[in-house]
Formats: structure tokens, sequence, C-alpha cells
């Protein structure tokens, strides 16, 4: 069963909903998902509407709203980051890595990275090649095969062994 019904909503409604949301809440991370929804809600109903105009100026004062959330939580993921590098906090910096999407923790270490200077750089790198040395030798030995790693095994943390890996290739190749 299906109802249909129309709806009147403003431009100016909208945004006043995503500056109450914004304000509201505590967990940047929960606001920006919010918004994300909500663009997706206004983009899939914004092809069927009656006034197409009006959703699509809709739409684009909440991509501001979420380019601005976005914005703002990547800077507090390489200010974490960019702590987590110099006190070399594991735990620290698999928080940065584990909700991001690969391409978007290379983005904010690349930032990160241009802030260190050269002697940080070179000891973090050490720091990252150590424990990625380590993690190798202790996977091949739990393996049981030479050549073949079974990290799980081994207890190593697969995601922070992808965080160090990219840390450690992108020193590498600065």
């Amino acid at each position: 069963m299906s109802i249909k019904t129309k709806v009147t909503i403003c431009e100016e409604e909208v945004q006043q909903f995503c500056n109450q949301l914004i304000h509201r809440s505590r967990d940047i991370v929960k606001t920006h998902e919010s918004l994300v929804t909500i663009e997706a809600l206004f983009s899939r109903f914004s092809q069927n509407a009656d006034s197409p105009e009006v959703f699509k100026s809709i739409l684009h004062s909440v991509r501001e709203f979420t380019n601005d959330t976005r914005t703002t939580l990547m800077q507090q993921y390489a200010d974490k980051l960019g702590d987590a590098l110099r006190k070399s906090d594991k735990s620290g910096i698999r928080e940065v890595y584990a909700p991001l999407s690969r391409n978007g923790f290379n983005q904010i270490l690349q930032k990160v990275v241009d802030d260190l200077s050269d002697e940080q750089c070179l000891a973090i790198n050490y720091w990252c090649l150590k424990w990625l040395t380590q993690a190798r030798r202790e996977a091949e030995e739990a393996s049981g095969y030479p050549d073949s790693y079974d990290f799980k095994k081994a207890g190593v943390d697969l995601e922070l062994y992808y965080a160090f890996d990219d840390i450690n290739r992108y020193l590498i190749n600065r």
C-alpha cells in the first residue's frame, strides 16, 4: 500500500533545520551523517518534484552544510592524527584510520605531514617501519610458511597495519 501526500517546504526552513541540527549536536560525526542523509533524501525526491528548481536550491543549501561539517570533521581528524604521530600513539592513529576511506586517510596524512619537520618525519617513519617489520615477522612466524603472513593468528591489528603501511609509504615517497 502506498500513500502519497504533498509536502510544502522552503529553503529557509531547511536552512533553519540544518542550523539547529549543527548547534544542538555534540558529535560532529553524527551531525555530518545526518546531513548526508538529508542530502540524499532531497537528492532522491528532487527528480520527481513538481518544482525541481526549488529542490535544487534546497539541495544546494544542504550540500553547503554538509561540506562545512565535512571540513570541520576532517580538521578534527587531522589534529588527532598529528598528535598521534608526534606522540607515537598507535590507538590514536587507529581511531583516525578506522572511520575513513583510505583516500580520506591519505588526504589527512598529506596535510599533517606537510606541517611536520623533516626530523619529525624521519622519526615517525623509523617508528612505523620498525612496527611494520615486527608485525610482518610475527605474522610470518604465525603462518608457518615463508613469505606467507597470518596476521590474525599473530594477533596483529590489520587495520593498524594498513594505517602504518600507508604512513610509511607516504613518508618514503614524499
